[in-house]
């Protein structure tokens, strides 16, 4: 198990280059040996040659991992993934009620490393990195006094904004009055 220093002689060093290398190195042969074993109960495990890790890690070659990005990962001898949004939900929770970070974990299931920002007291916006993650959290989620939907712009963003509504039928209005007055000015001059 890898640690943030070591001890030589009387000093403790931190970010030792060949240490660091040693905890990447130990680090990337146990994730190799997971996904070589993936599926397999430990009763079903064997000893794994070299081969079958270098197999099971092909997809993941010469592509950097991107956290918290706008790409999943960068690729370095091909074209990247196509940039995709995060997938969204919105929580919300019955009037009366406050929403908070703990009651989403406890009543929605672990969200992993989603951003949550909470809107006002009885909503709160979830980013998730994939659809899938999104999916599995509607699919999943326990009856409570949160609902948790997928994030619509139109109905949840429009309909608190009033004005901008009432600019849209007011413009309606305004584009039928005006095609009446054209077509009634038309049969006119025939």
């Amino acid at each position: 198990m890898c640690v943030c220093c070591f001890s030589q002689g009387s000093g403790t060093y931190f970010h030792e280059a060949a240490y660091d290398a040693f905890c990447v190195g130990t680090v990337f042969l146990r994730l190799a040996h997971l996904m070589a074993m993936k599926g397999l109960s430990s009763m079903e495990a064997y000893p794994v040659a070299c081969h079958v890790y270098f197999q099971k890690l092909q997809p993941y070659t010469n592509k950097i991992n991107v956290s918290r990005g706008p790409l999943n990962f960068v690729n370095l001898l091909g074209e990247d993934p196509v940039h995709s949004a995060p997938s969204l939900l919105i929580a919300k929770v019955q009037r009366g009620h406050t929403i908070t970070k703990r009651m989403l974990e406890e009543n929605v299931g672990d969200l992993g490393n989603a951003d949550v920002q909470m809107l006002n007291n009885g909503s709160a916006l979830i980013a998730l990195a994939s659809m899938k993650r999104a999916e599995s959290i509607l699919l999943n989620k326990k009856p409570s006094l949160i609902h948790v939907r997928k994030y619509s712009w139109v109905r949840d963003t429009l309909p608190n904004s009033k004005i901008l509504w009432l600019g849209v039928l007011m413009s309606a209005v305004a584009v039928g009055v005006t095609g009446l007055v054209v077509a009634n000015a038309l049969r006119k001059n025939q």
